[in-house]
């Protein structure tokens, strides 16, 4: 009995000590796991918030750039001020259903200065109401750009951007172009992997209105509850509990860390208020991460390891190491995705003005560090309204996407960045040792335009060509960013104003 007794005193303990660091490190690794669930749902709340911020910002320049072509077609101007509605569509149906096909833009309307409808071009059998929405109101009041989110009975929450319409300095109407926001939410839900359910404030609603809207969209998922109605849901069934969360009228801050159920799914969620133009919320977006599948790995890994103790802990560990890793390099890449969405012209993918604005110190910086010269190559596509109206909008979108790409080939290096700054008018920012090498580039890409041979019988050459202004300066602390461009852009005025097609640098004409 005493050697058993001794044999119990050895082993019980060792035994019993293993166990425990069994334990320990087990549900230590569960904590730590589930840290990182949470961790990562949290970046990727971050990102799906600033993509659709910035994916917002970029339909609202998209829909002005293509307000500001419409308003400048003739054949647009002449239709609306002779009243002639049925010509107005027959000439616009087709670009709205081009754009609705291309950029998901979903309401395109013409209003008189008196806030009358005169042409819906996507239902155009109604007609002449007179329109009471905040956008509308606040360009009349400004005879600015007005945009922003609003929400109508009949088309969901929709980004609307207004533009007033002037011909010759007289305000003739309005323009304005649409998208409903739900739009984005497959495309969203899809891109970074997580369920989003917008949820819109009851009294905003009449309980008749939203039987007619369900019964008006039956392709869309909607719910009706306490304090709030679910009008978009990337999730099919949504369960009382879920319903309970969704319907708080006021979310606590620790929502983004919280989980909650749904038939048998388990979410992270977060909750942020939705704002429209006025700054009014009108709802609330809830983005779901379901991390059913990751919990239910991580009890069966409980139970495995509570088993075999040290051997699955140590090959458990070393995978879920390589899959953490593979997740947030899957984070990292879409958060670089959203980062270079931000910064590029969606028709060209060149850099945009944004970038321009925050990347040219830098790059005037770096051309400092090596005494260089840094030179603001300007260049302009001659007569390109008259190819415009002559040849139509699309066509000149892919003449600026072709002139975009021969700009890319001819400026290969990474010192050297092409930004579209207007609607046919681009920059490259040239750093070099040589003086003269942003003049001699400029002079060969203006040769390989010229030698694209895209037809504009509205040109002198009978060809699409560009005019281009460049201004080279020393890089040194003195240098201005501003003037460097207001400099460029005088030259690329004198090219036009001597016949276009021609390389013009600043220090000639001063």
């Amino acid at each position: 009995m005493n050697q058993i007794s001794i044999v119990f005193k050895i082993i019980l303990p060792l035994f019993f000590g293993l166990f425990l660091i069994a334990v320990v490190s087990i549900f230590s690794n569960f904590y730590l796991l589930e840290k990182n669930i949470s961790n990562k749902a949290h970046d990727t709340f971050s990102i799906v918030s600033s993509s659709l911020s910035n994916i917002m910002e970029q339909d609202t320049q998209l829909m002005l750039g293509l307000i500001e072509q419409l308003e400048k077609d003739q054949k647009t101007i002449n239709y609306y001020k002779n009243n002639d509605r049925e010509s107005l569509y027959t000439y616009l149906v087709n670009t709205y259903e081009s754009y609705n096909k291309r950029y998901d833009i979903t309401h395109f309307y013409i209003h008189k200065i008196n806030k009358q409808n005169f042409l819906r071009v996507h239902n155009p059998k109604k007609h002449s109401d007179f329109i009471d929405r905040v956008t509308l109101s606040k360009s009349l009041e400004s005879l600015q750009m007005s945009s922003g989110v609003e929400f109508g009975i009949a088309h969901n929450l929709t980004l609307r951007v207004v533009l007033p319409w002037f011909v010759e300095g007289e305000l003739i109407g309005f323009l304005e172009l649409g998208k409903e926001i739900d739009k984005l939410t497959p495309k969203l839900s899809k891109s970074v992997n997580v369920d989003i359910v917008f949820t819109i404030n009851k009294e905003l609603i009449s309980a008749d209105n939203f039987e007619k809207w369900k019964n008006n969209n039956r392709n869309r998922h909607y719910e009706l509850m306490e304090f709030h109605y679910i009008i978009d849901s990337t999730i099919e069934i949504i369960d009382k509990s879920l319903q309970i969360h969704l319907d708080e009228v006021t979310p606590q801050k620790d929502h983004e860390h919280e989980y909650v159920e749904n038939q048998t799914q388990r979410y992270f969620i977060h909750t942020s208020p939705f704002f429209d133009i006025n700054k009014k919320k009108v709802g609330s977006i809830h983005i779901l991460i379901e991390v059913s599948q990751d919990y239910a790995f991580l009890c069966e890994l409980l139970i495995k390891v509570s088993l075999i103790i040290f051997v699955l802990f140590v090959l458990m560990i070393v995978y879920y190491f390589k899959f953490l890793q593979k997740k947030e390099n899957e984070i990292n890449d879409l958060y670089l995705q959203v980062q270079k969405v931000s910064i590029t012209d969606a028709l060209t993918n060149l850099y945009n003005k944004r970038h321009y604005l925050n990347n040219a110190p830098i790059q005037l910086n770096n051309c400092i560090r090596y005494s260089g010269y840094i030179s603001f190559i300007l260049l302009d596509v001659d007569k390109f309204k008259k190819y415009n109206d002559f040849y139509g909008h699309l066509k000149g979108d892919d003449v600026l996407k072709e002139i975009a790409d021969t700009m890319q080939k001819n400026f290969k290096r990474t010192s050297d960045c092409a930004y579209r700054v207007g609607g046919e008018e681009f920059l490259i920012i040239n750093t070099s040792i040589d003086e003269n090498n942003a003049y001699e580039m400029a002079k060969i890409l203006r040769l390989a335009i010229l030698d694209l041979k895209i037809e504009h019988k509205q040109n002198q050459e009978q060809f699409v060509t560009i005019s281009i202004g460049v201004c080279t300066q020393k890089a040194d602390n003195t240098v201005n960013i501003n003037n460097l461009y207001d400099n460029a852009d005088k030259a690329l005025y004198h090219s036009k104003n001597n016949g276009r097609n021609q390389v013009t640098l600043f220090d000639n004409i001063t």
